[in-house]
């Protein structure tokens, strides 16, 4: 009889033993599932995020160039500006020529003349000292 019991015991024993290690096994494969799948999204949502980064980046270059037209647009036609938004102005000049430099993709020289335009009118405005004080 002790024999008998101590076979069954080996036999349910390694049984109960062999379905915890199978059981280990499966969890452990779960949780690399588990991982493959949250890094699979965390690369697709930085693909996403890069490609909405560089949509923003290029909007704003496009906002910018619309600033710089529209105020070539306006000293053309006689609005005289102070210094500040000239200032202003050329800051979106070089943010904008150096986006243009940098993303070849971009449709670039769009606002060649009006750049000119600016650059040649601030020279003229700030040699005669022709900046007025506020925004007319």
């Amino acid at each position: 009889m002790n024999y008998f019991l101590a076979i069954a015991g080996l036999v349910f024993g390694s049984t109960g033993l062999f379905t915890f290690i199978l059981a280990m096994i499966q969890r452990h494969d779960h949780r690399e599932e588990l991982r493959d799948g949250m890094a699979q999204k965390l690369d697709a949502l930085s693909v996403a995020l890069s490609e909405l980064s560089e949509r923003f980046e290029e909007s704003q270059a496009t906002a910018k160039r619309i600033r710089i037209l529209r105020f070539s647009y306006d000293i053309t036609h006689g609005a005289h500006y102070d210094k500040e938004l000239f200032d202003q102005t050329n800051h979106d000049i070089d943010e904008y020529t150096e986006y243009c430099r940098t993303h070849e993709k971009y449709v670039n020289n769009r606002a060649r003349h009006a750049i000119e335009n600016i650059n040649r009118t601030y020279a003229e405005r700030f040699m005669d000292s022709d900046m007025t004080q506020e925004n007319e």
